[in-house]
């Protein structure tokens, strides 16, 4: 017996034909559909110690914001920033 993917909370009719497409049609195909590949990554490495062209992950903390100013008819304009700590 198969169990529809439409009783997973946000598929629809759309998302259940997104996946028809990659062959994934119920509930049991879904929990043994593997990607073609994905990205392992060892433990995150300092910035500083990055070398060129290598794959790693790091860990960071963004802090970001917004500048907002105003033309002479009112208009609102802004610079985005964002710094990484």
């Amino acid at each position: 017996m198969s169990i529809s993917l439409r009783t997973l909370k946000g598929v629809g009719e759309k998302t259940e034909k997104l996946f028809a497409k990659i062959g994934v049609t119920d509930m049991e195909s879904l929990l043994s559909y593997y990607p073609r590949n994905y990205d392992a990554y060892e433990e995150p490495v300092e910035i500083r110690s990055l070398e060129e062209g290598a794959v790693v992950a790091i860990s960071v903390a963004v802090i970001t914001g917004v500048y907002v100013n105003h033309d002479h008819c009112g208009r609102s304009y802004g610079e985005n920033f964002c710094y990484v700590v």
